[in-house]
């Protein structure tokens, strides 16, 4: 594997501003209105009586929820989300509740996309 110059460090890092302009734009303007709308999806999926009789999906959703609310960053807290709640859903081995289900779908773009950006950086290195 090759070592990282400057060189390519600095390609990485005009890829990853071009990228962030781009997305950036509609996301400064947004920002906020996503952070409710998560926030609110998560809500909703707290307070169902099914994920209220499951306590350590409830303490899942709140952990991340006060996450989001710290950092203000919806792609990294719905990837972890959405791979904690598919986690959860292995180790428990039962049916999530359908709210649980919900919220995954209204998370998963966001996490995929976060996925592939921070998977494109990391690889760019052996790219080049």
């Amino acid at each position: 594997m090759r070592l990282l110059t400057e060189k390519h460090f600095s390609v990485i890092i005009a890829l990853i501003k071009q990228r962030l302009l781009i997305e950036g734009n509609f996301k400064t303007m947004q920002k906020d209105e996503k952070v409710e709308t998560m926030l609110d999806q998560m809500s909703v999926a707290f307070s169902d009586e099914d994920v209220k009789n499951q306590p350590e999906l409830r303490e899942m959703i709140s952990n991340y929820a006060q996450e989001l609310t710290k950092t203000q960053n919806t792609g990294l807290v719905a990837t972890k989300m959405v791979k904690s709640l598919v986690q959860y859903y292995w180790i428990t081995k039962t049916q999530l509740p359908e709210a649980a289900i919900e919220l995954h779908h209204q998370i998963r773009r966001d996490a995929t996309v976060y996925d592939g950006i921070a998977m494109s950086a990391m690889l760019l290195p052996v790219w080049f």
